[in-house]
């Protein structure tokens, strides 16, 4: 897999500045500042509502 910038313009460089988030990496931040409380989010991982993946870089 190769990461590349698009559209590639001549006065305007792009720039890749990190990389791509993991799957369910803001999970506890968003479902929090949307009142849900910690026991209300496990249930949430625990019923596979959501999900959180680890990073795991290709090599």
């Amino acid at each position: 897999m190769y990461v590349n910038i698009f559209p590639k313009l001549k006065n305007y460089p792009g720039q890749i500045w990190r990389g791509a988030l993991s799957v369910g990496m803001d999970n506890e931040d968003i479902f929090i500042e949307l009142g849900l409380t910690d026991d209300e989010i496990e249930e949430l991982y625990s019923h596979k509502v959501i999900v959180k993946r680890e990073f795991k870089p290709v090599k």
